[in-house]
């Protein structure tokens, strides 16, 4: 599909070559993201409990309780 001659390439060959670089892109990436994102996600929620309040964290106990959260590790059905 590739050839020389790149002033004359058919517009559908161009579309087919950008469509393939946009699937690989990801592979081709240099840059490997070393974060873990489930490891992100408990420090957000680290950093919103330290800097509640504690009517907010009242609130959120309430919800646990109601929940049955906390006791056996489930929610109740």
């Amino acid at each position: 599909k590739y050839t020389t001659n790149k002033g004359i390439l058919p517009e559908i060959l161009i579309k087919e070559m950008r469509d393939a670089f946009k699937r690989s892109e990801e592979l081709l990436d240099q840059e490997i993201a070393r974060e873990d994102p489930i490891q992100k996600q408990k420090e957000q929620m680290q950093e919103t409990i330290q800097n509640a309040t504690p009517d907010e964290l009242g609130q959120v106990l309430e919800m646990f309780q109601k929940l049955n959260i906390g006791k056996t590790g489930q929610a109740k059905k």
